[in-house]
């Protein structure tokens, strides 16, 4: 998979800084670019997303995200799909009674949305059929985020972060056929009582789906030049999330809707992190370990990221990721990431 995108971002709010208040607006502009296989039906996307925070004063803010994301369209031998539409809505506020706490409260939502994906699904025959995936989905959660620092000038100071969240999903799946003698067969087959994963599909399954999601981490900041850091985090479920339908739209480690890549359900997560400044470049390395539930695997995940403060207002950064999947001891799923991102501050 790989997953390009380009940030236009009119402002920065650095939260460790705990900085003086400040307005800002911020535009992102992103495009995803996937390899269609027979677990990943998607194409590709295209998506808007604004931001915006309003300060009131030094202690209380609050901000808000509205990101709108078109599915590509997608197209098998014999099915095809014209791509959809998805929405996403954050709003959030923010308390910062003094120099060394932070505590953040949002709500965050995708309002009903359909996505159809064209793809091509087994059958216990031991052969193929291409179906049109469609799925209704929806979601509202709540997150709280929490931050300490020990905010003074030593060559050895302290971050402590935590977060919790909760969020409700909502996923309807129903798969269309193509009119041809070998879907008829398999649909006559399914009315006769054949027990195949894709038979409730056929009529449509209603799959509701409620995650928590814990995270607590430390960072260490040397002589103000280098950080290093780790932060593990915990997901809960309410259900088996295997049971979401049969391709899961749900990105589970994100707390939102995703645009139709079906991603694995994460059980737990833990990474590390170093960073050092050279001068106005900063560069940052990252490794994460995740285990993905119901014995489905590991995730392997390096990142880098490179930002360069151009001028007092203008900040450049670029982040690569590379990712993969080990299951039964055999890597899978490969996949690569580039972040570009432009910033203005004021």
């Amino acid at each position: 998979m790989l997953n390009l995108k380009v940030r236009l971002v009119a402002a920065m709010c650095v939260v460790v800084g705990l900085s003086a208040p400040a307005h800002d607006l911020g535009v992102d502009l992103g495009g995803t670019f996937t390899r269609q296989s027979g677990n990943n039906p998607r194409a590709g996307s295209l998506s808007v997303g604004v931001t915006g925070a309003y300060d009131f004063n030094d202690a209380w803010s609050i901000s808000g995200l509205f990101v709108y994301t078109r599915d590509l369209a997608t197209r098998t031998a014999e099915s095809q799909s014209p791509g959809s539409n998805v929405f996403l809505l954050n709003l959030g506020g923010m308390w910062i009674p003094n120099d060394h706490l932070m505590t953040m409260l949002s709500v965050v939502g995708s309002p009903p949305s359909m996505q159809q994906n064209a793809s091509t699904v087994p059958t216990r025959a031991g052969d193929s059929i291409d179906v049109v995936i469609t799925s209704r989905n929806s979601s509202i959660g709540a997150i709280w985020n929490g931050l300490w620092t020990s905010g003074g000038f030593s060559n050895f100071e302290h971050t402590i972060d935590a977060s919790a969240g909760v969020s409700r999903f909502g996923v309807q799946q129903q798969l269309t056929i193509p009119n041809s003698i070998r879907s008829r067969l398999i649909q006559a087959s399914c009315n006769a009582g054949l027990e195949a994963e894709i038979c409730p599909l056929l009529a449509g399954v209603s799959s509701p789906l409620t995650q928590a999601r814990f995270t607590l981490g430390y960072t260490a900041t040397l002589f103000d030049k280098t950080d290093i850091g780790v932060e593990g985090a915990l997901f809960l479920y309410d259900v088996p999330p295997s049971s979401v339908g049969y391709y899961s739209l749900v990105a589970f480690n994100q707390t939102e809707l995703g645009s139709g890549v079906p991603i694995l359900p994460l059980q737990a997560t833990l990474k590390g992190h170093a960073s050092h400044k050279f001068g106005r470049v900063t560069v940052r390395l990252s490794y994460q370990w995740g285990l993905y539930t119901e014995g489905l695997g590991t995730l392997h995940v390096l990142g880098l990221r490179v930002g360069w403060k151009v001028t007092d207002h203008w900040r450049l950064s670029l982040n690569v990721t590379g990712q993969g999947d080990v299951q039964g001891g055999v890597f899978a799923n490969g996949g690569s990431q580039a972040l570009l991102g432009l910033a203005y501050v004021w």
